[in-house]
C-alpha cells in the first residue's frame, strides 16, 4: 500500500489458496486520487480504479486440466473544472454553475473456462468458452454545451484447438489447427448533446 497528497492512495493484494480441489490465485488493485485544480469549486470527484483477477486450476491427472478465470475492472477518471481559467474568470456567476467535471467511466467483466487433455501420445485438445460485458460512459462539458456518450457491449465466444507435436526430416515441429466462434451479442451506443 502507498499514499500521497490530495487523498492519493494505492493498495495491491495477491492471495493463493486451495479450494475444492482447485488451485486458486486472486489479485487486485485499488487506486484513487482527488486530483487538484484551484477553480474546481469543491466539486471534484477524483479518479478511481478497482481491478481484480481470479484464476482457478484443477488438475485431474494425466495432463487433464480445467481452468476458470474471471477479470473485473471499474474505473472513473475525472478532470476537475474542465473550463479554462479565462472562461472561469470571464463570467464567474454564469460559468460556475456549469463548471462541472469532464469524466469517463468504464465497467468490464470477462469470464472464461478452458479444458484441455491429451489425445494420444503427441496430440492434445483444448476447448474454451468466454464472455465479455463492458459499459463505458463519457461526459464532456464546456461553457455552451454538454456531450454525453454511453456505450454498452456484450459478447461471447468459444475456441476449439488441437495441437500435434512430432518429427519431420529430423526436426521437431508443432501443428495447430482448430476453430473459433464469436458472437458480439448486443452493442448499444447513445450520444446526447445539450
Amino acid at each position: 500500500s502507498s499514499a500521497g497528497g490530495h487523498s492519493t492512495q494505492e493498495h495491491n493484494y495477491f492471495i493463493s489458496y486451495p479450494f475444492s480441489g482447485f488451485s486458486v490465485c486472486t489479485s487486485g488493485r485499488y487506486y484513487q486520487t482527488d486530483g487538484f485544480r484551484h477553480n474546481h469549486l469543491g466539486k471534484t470527484k477524483g479518479s478511481r480504479i478497482l481491478s481484480t483477477h481470479t484464476k482457478a486450476v484443477k488438475d485431474f491427472g494425466d495432463d487433464k486440466t480445467l481452468t476458470l478465470s474471471f477479470h473485473s475492472l471499474d474505473s472513473f477518471f475525472a478532470n476537475p473544472a474542465s473550463l479554462s481559467d479565462a472562461e472561469y474568470q470571464a463570467d464567474y456567476y454564469q460559468v460556475s454553475s456549469r463548471d462541472e467535471e469532464d469524466f469517463s467511466t468504464d465497467l468490464m467483466r470477462i469470464g472464461a473456462i478452458n479444458y484441455s487433455q491429451p489425445l494420444g501420445d503427441n496430440t492434445s485438445i483444448s476447448v474454451q468458452a468466454n464472455y465479455l460485458l463492458e459499459k463505458q460512459e463519457l461526459w464532456l462539458e464546456s461553457t455552451f454545451n454538454v456531450t454525453k456518450s454511453l456505450n454498452r457491449a456484450a459478447a461471447w465466444g468459444s475456441v476449439l484447438e488441437v495441437l500435434h507435436t512430432g518429427q519431420f526430416l529430423g526436426m521437431e515441429h508443432q501443428l495447430t489447427f482448430g476453430g473459433e466462434y464469436y458472437d458480439d451479442g448486443s452493442n448499444q451506443k447513445t450520444d446526447v448533446f445539450s
